[in-house]
Formats: C-alpha cells, structure tokens, sequence
C-alpha cells in the first residue's frame, strides 16, 4: 500500500504508529503524524515548522501534553 511514498514519508508514518501505540491510542490521527514528522526530523514538515520560528524539540511536549490533557 504505501510503495508510492517515499522511504521519509514511510519512516514518518512507522513513526507515527509507533507514537500511537506508546500513547495507548487506538486510531493514527493528525498529532500522531505529526509526532511521527517530528521524530523523523528531515522532512518538509519539518522545515516548515523551522521556518515559522518553531523549535521541534519545544513543540513534541506541547503536543502530547495536550494529548494527556484531551484524554483526562
């Protein structure tokens, strides 16, 4: 299925699954690949979020607090 996309695109999304399942969530959403963008860290994502004066490692935190916070 995802032989179209690209060996970064692929390594986003296996980390994007794995963010899903450490946090106990059953479903891959938008903040999971997010978090898989982030932990990949060389993709256009990533670049953008740079660009827009975002630190990466500031923003992982803030997304998953948030995560904790929905969840409760």
């Amino acid at each position: 299925m995802f032989e179209r996309f690209t060996n970064l695109a692929k390594r986003s999304l296996t980390y994007a699954q794995d963010e899903a399942i450490t946090l106990r969530h059953d479903f891959i959403g938008t903040e999971h690949l997010l978090l898989g963008m982030l932990t990949e860290g060389e993709g256009v994502g990533v670049q953008v979020i740079t660009a827009l004066g975002v630190d990466p490692a500031t923003l992982r935190p803030v997304i998953i607090s948030r995560l904790a916070a929905r969840a409760s």
